[in-house]
């Protein structure tokens, strides 16, 4: 009977495994709740704030403002 109780399908040891993989779920998804709303968070950016917009558009896109000017500076590594 102790057997059973510890080591039997229902047992403890069962019992801990289930546990453990329940714990395992959670933090999986407390995770993606943080994910989500971290994606809510820039569509709404997105459909709302133009400067956030622009930022991106010039970072990602490289754009700039009309009559703008962009100096792009090269490093010379270059020792001679």
């Amino acid at each position: 009977m102790v057997v059973m109780t510890i080591f039997g399908q229902r047992g403890l040891v069962h019992l801990y495994k289930l546990q453990k993989k329940c714990n395992e779920i959670e933090q999986f998804n407390n995770k993606l709740q943080a994910e989500n709303k971290k994606l809510k968070e820039e569509i709404d950016l997105l459909k709302h704030d133009m400067t956030y917009i622009e930022q991106l558009a010039r970072e990602e896109l490289g754009l700039v403002k009309e009559n703008e000017l962009i100096y792009h500076v090269e490093k010379n590594d270059n020792k001679n």
